[in-house]
């Protein structure tokens, strides 16, 4: 290959000159590559170089008034490489050049409306680069957060303020949802709603105070659920006015609100970071699930769901599965940044159930149990894994067919469900039965169970598995004149030694 450095090709010398161009992320060796391309074509705009070096309209015309030339060329080339490294997760190199770009101008001749404009628009680019790095980087980010909402505030102030030179679009929704993150939820409520992006950030503010004031006994405003509503339901009905013209209703939700789009609700989840707006969302998709779907058996259990309407007029005509994939994708999200949630664990625990995921959904309510017994090592409080997630457990056990580890877990209801037990461990045969099968004996503590585990090799004349259920129920620790204590104990122990095997297969192979 011939060295282009020395080559006196001049076509050679400049296609080498721009792949190192297209190649460097230093500033002061682009600079350099600038200066001799520029001086070599003087007339060729060097930022057309790469097709995919874009800016956004006003980044560009803004560029365009610069002198033309190196200032013009450089400034451009710099203002996209800083977008190219945001996008690498490159925060620190990526304000690097927008100060780079800064700082040429102002040593530049380049009048000061014009250097102002640049200025103002750059001090948004870098706020910008900031919210990113705090989204993407949350909860473990070094940012000062008192400033970045200041910065916030008075980047959004600047909409209201009448100035001739105001944020872009996408600053602006990164401000709404930042400040949204941060717990600015007064602020947002008093935010003029002239963007989409700014109502639903202000809709579920306004339920963030009100749940942070009431503790979720009192009935939120309508307006996160008025948006997001018509977002999975059919296109919205035109109405004519007194006046001839046409506007768009819905009959359950405000006019205003057919203008979001299902795409601009999952940019903005996407975005949520901070646990009550997540909690507000998830509680209101959850409702409008159970809704939707109109099966009590196969209800979502969420934190706030009396927070919303409990009717959805022409329900039919609405997209629950959508709903299901939006509150799915959220809960997923929602537990990459709060992976100890032990609600939204059962909630994606109900939700794979309902869907007919029961490996997926063991997995999350069994995530939930360790959360909240440090890997079974203490007790499972009642109010966090109660009945309705045993007995969900219960029949995804059933479904894939582990009817030995359904039976076991009969016994952690309030109320031992015998009939559900009996009819499981009946359903014992070599090729039906998918689990270990008399391996979990020793994770039984309820001496009727075993006895008629007993009866049932017994019957069958499995002389082997009924001597291992003789030898589990004559076990002292089992003994029915133990007092409660020791009974007690006994049991937590065989729950712990159960639910980690359980762990083991559900959880762990993942």
């Amino acid at each position: 290959m011939p060295d282009f450095a020395v080559c006196k090709n001049a076509r050679l010398e400049i296609g080498s000159l721009e792949q190192q161009l297209l190649l460097s992320y230093d500033s002061s060796e682009i600079r350099g590559i600038v200066e001799k391309l520029v001086s070599a074509n003087p007339m060729k705009p060097q930022w057309r170089i790469s097709n995919k070096w874009e800016l956004p309209i006003p980044l560009q015309s803004m560029a365009m008034t610069l002198p033309r030339g190196f200032v013009q060329d450089f400034a451009y080339i710099l203002l996209a490489k800083s977008r190219e490294l945001t996008t690498m997760k490159d925060f620190k190199l990526a304000t690097e050049f927008l100060t780079a770009v800064e700082n040429e101008a102002r040593n530049s001749s380049v009048n000061s409306g014009t250097l102002y404009k640049l200025v103002r628009l750059l001090s948004w680019e870098t706020l910008l680069i900031q919210i990113i790095e705090f989204l993407t980087e949350w909860p473990n980010h070094k940012l000062n957060t008192g400033t970045l909402a200041a910065d916030c505030k008075q980047c959004l102030l600047a909409l209201q303020s009448g100035d001739s030179v105001i944020p872009r679009l996408e600053v602006m929704e990164h401000c709404a949802i930042c400040l949204l993150n941060l717990g600015e939820w007064e602020y947002l409520t008093g935010l003029e709603k002239r963007w989409n992006y700014f109502e639903i950030a202000a809709a579920v503010a306004y339920a963030c105070l009100d749940i942070a004031k009431y503790k979720g006994n009192k009935k939120v405003s309508r307006d996160a659920w008025d948006i997001v509503l018509p977002i999975f339901g059919p296109s919205p009905q035109q109405k004519r006015t007194a006046s001839g013209t046409t506007t768009l209703i819905h009959r359950d939700s405000p006019n205003n609100s057919s203008t979001h789009t299902r795409a601009t609700l999952t940019l903005f989840l996407a975005r949520l970071r901070d646990s009550t707006a997540l909690a507000v969302v998830i509680s209101l998709l959850a409702r409008l699930h159970n809704v939707l779907r109109d099966e009590p058996s196969l209800e979502l259990s969420v934190d706030y769901a009396g927070l919303w309407p409990a009717v959805v007029s022409n329900a039919n005509s609405y997209n629950v599965r959508s709903v299901g994939e939006a509150l799915s994708q959220l809960l997923l999200q929602a537990l990459q940044f709060h992976p100890t949630n032990v609600s939204w664990l059962k909630v994606m625990g109900d939700l794979n159930f309902v869907l007919g995921h029961h490996a997926m959904s063991l997995r999350y309510y069994l995530e939930a149990a360790i959360v909240v017994s440090d890997f079974f090592s203490q007790p499972i409080p009642r109010a966090a894994i109660d009945d309705h997630v045993y007995k969900r457990m219960i029949k995804c056990c059933i479904h894939l067919q582990c009817h030995t580890q359904a039976a076991v877990l009969c016994q952690f209801l309030e109320e031992v469900d015998y009939t559900t037990a009996f009819k499981s461990l009946g359903d014992i045969k070599s090729s039906t039965c998918s689990d270990a099968m008399d391996s979990y004996y020793s994770c039984i503590w309820d001496t009727t169970i075993l006895e008629y585990l007993v009866h049932l090799h017994t019957k069958r004349g499995e002389h082997h598995r009924k001597q291992q259920a003789i030898k589990v129920i004559g076990l002292l620790e089992l003994n029915a004149n133990n007092n409660e204590e020791i009974q007690r104990e006994a049991a937590n122990i065989r729950k712990s030694r159960f639910l980690r095997a359980m762990a083991r297969q559900y959880v762990c192979w993942i």
